[in-house]
């Protein structure tokens, strides 16, 4: 049963650990993106969902 446990948590800290270097490498991407000047205005776009949902 210990084994078990153990191998859980290794089984968890991997994924932890690829989910960790999937969101620095989003993050890299995004950084980028606005650096070009690709970014959202966050403001705009939440009024656009809003007015989706009007109707």
């Amino acid at each position: 049963m210990l084994d078990t446990a153990f191998r859980l948590l290794e089984k968890l800290h991997g994924e932890y650990e690829q989910w960790l270097e999937d969101t620095r490498e989003q993050v890299k991407v995004g950084t980028a993106e606005l650096d070009r000047g690709e970014g959202l205005d966050g403001e705009a776009v939440v009024t656009e969902i809003l007015e989706r949902f009007k109707y």
